[in-house]
């Protein structure tokens, strides 16, 4: 992101909504940039069935995987549909897969498809809903023969940890689905 310096050479003053900032990081340790942050807002109900949008993103950033500064070529990578969903993955099973949130849509370019095609094997694990399937459709095809579709047991990954479900053994699961063949 690029610094945010006034026409004065004085740092920006910058507003920020009130709610959870989720920064994206590229690079690991010393070299790491962020790429983009985020906010989740509080919404009323009113602003939900007004449209508001949950997320806003300051300017500067740009579309890509959260957590893809974790990709490896010998861990197995869990792909979801929101932050939420790849911190819940991370809290309770980071040990056993890198959680990569990629949005419904935001993440297809080449050069995160190579990224995410190095890793050993991919479950896509999206919301259990018609975007999430449309969504694991366009990574299993693009990922073949290294994906696999995991559906969450509940909505999704964040759903399921804050209902207490067990988010590890699930992932667990999934993991032995595919190495006993599918």
């Amino acid at each position: 992101m690029p610094s945010l310096i006034d026409r004065q050479g004085r740092p920006q003053r910058v507003w920020g909504p009130r709610g959870i900032v989720i920064p994206w990081f590229i690079g690991v340790g010393a070299e790491a940039k962020i790429w983009k942050l985020y906010v989740r807002r509080p919404l009323t109900s009113a602003q939900r069935e007004a449209g508001e949008k949950p997320y806003i993103q300051f300017p500067g950033g740009s579309n890509g995987l959260y957590n893809a500064q974790s990709i490896t070529r010998c861990k197995p990578i869990m792909l979801v549909e929101g932050v939420f969903d790849a911190l819940a993955v991370r809290e309770e099973a980071g040990d056993l897969v890198v959680p990569v949130a990629t949005g419904t849509t935001g993440a297809r370019r080449a050069h995160w498809i190579v990224q995410l095609a190095r890793a050993p094997v991919v479950l896509a694990s999206y919301d259990a809903d018609e975007a999430g399937e449309r969504a694991a459709r366009y990574w299993l095809d693009a990922l073949a023969p290294h994906a696999v579709r995991w559906r969450p047991y509940w909505d999704d990954p964040a759903a399921m940890l804050q209902a207490h479900g067990d988010v590890r053994t699930w992932v667990e699961t999934g993991l032995q689905r595919i190495s006993m063949g599918g």
